[in-house]
């Protein structure tokens, strides 16, 4: 599928006097995305946090928070993931103008193999899980799941590097099926965003991390819902 660009927009980001114009939808989906990135700043770096040599983005959508970390990390390299037919082909091509930023079409999970994936029109909310409100109009797609840990391991390798620094997921459910496949291997991810949807998601999460991991940051949309934000401790 390719980028229709009349139904795009040009948006310019900057961060610390770096710049990057994206393409991107005009809808409210994007609108959110880039108030959630740019102004409440949900993937600021951690100001103790090393600097990242490979970044995994999981649920990666259009591409903004990608761009906004090449703006914060020049150099390095990122994969960015989105399963979502519909809005893959605009995370490629922003994929393109954010450089070194290598996008795939597939979603990650615990298992190798196809799902059932529901593309919605509020593309923010597009899951293999339910939709939070029925009457969201949605297309039922097919898609390809890789095994998180396995793709980890292989992506990093394609990128030069032995393992991914910084991990960010955001896949409206998948989550912790995810966490449970990469395994072993978030014991070596420094920097860790990641959503969560229920208290039970939440007490999975911090249960998994907590061997290696402090939380240093939440900003809660409910009380079950919100972003997470966990940085290795230096041992």
């Amino acid at each position: 599928m390719s980028v229709n660009h009349a139904l795009l927009n040009p948006v310019a980001s900057s961060n610390e006097g770096r710049k990057l114009e994206l393409l991107l939808r005009r809808d409210t989906s994007t609108n959110f995305v880039l108030k959630e990135v740019f102004e409440k700043k949900v993937y600021e770096p951690l100001p103790d946090a090393p600097a990242p040599r490979g970044i995994l983005d999981v649920g990666a959508n259009q591409g903004i928070t990608s761009g906004y970390f090449r703006l914060c990390f020049p150099q390095a390299e990122i994969i960015a993931v989105e399963p979502d037919p519909a809005t893959f082909p605009i995370l490629e091509e922003n994929a393109k103008r954010i450089g070194r930023c290598t996008a795939h079409s597939l979603a990650l999970l615990d298992r190798d193999g196809t799902a059932s994936f529901k593309s919605s029109q509020i593309s923010v909310v597009s899951t293999l899980y339910d939709l939070p409100h029925s009457r969201i109009q949605n297309d039922i797609v097919s898609v390809e799941l890789r095994h998180a840990g396995e793709f980890a391991d292989e992506t990093a390798s394609s990128i030069g590097v032995p393992s991914f620094d910084m991990l960010k997921i955001d896949t409206e459910g998948a989550e912790v099926p995810i966490m449970q496949a990469l395994g072993h291997r978030l014991a070596g991810i420094a920097t860790i965003f990641l959503e969560f949807h229920s208290l039970e998601d939440r007490r999975i999460i911090e249960a998994m991390l907590a061997p290696s991991h402090d939380l240093r940051r939440e900003l809660l949309d409910a009380p079950d819902r919100g972003s997470l934000t966990f940085l290795r401790r230096v041992i």
